[in-house]
């Protein structure tokens, strides 16, 4: 089996920094993202910081 592995536009050659893309000539279209993240950090960080 072949697995395509997509190719990420937005890291510099490093690999490490993500970098500015020019959009300009793309077509304007309506867009939507989602993003889901886990954070974890210790009980005095937690306790100041709000979870929405």
């Amino acid at each position: 089996m072949v697995r395509h592995v997509p190719i990420l536009t937005h890291l510099a050659e490093s690999g490490k920094v993500p970098r500015m893309v020019d959009v300009g000539s793309k077509a304007v279209t309506n867009r939507e993202a989602h993003a889901r993240a886990r954070l974890q950090v210790r009980r005095k960080a937690q306790s100041v910081v709000e979870v929405i």
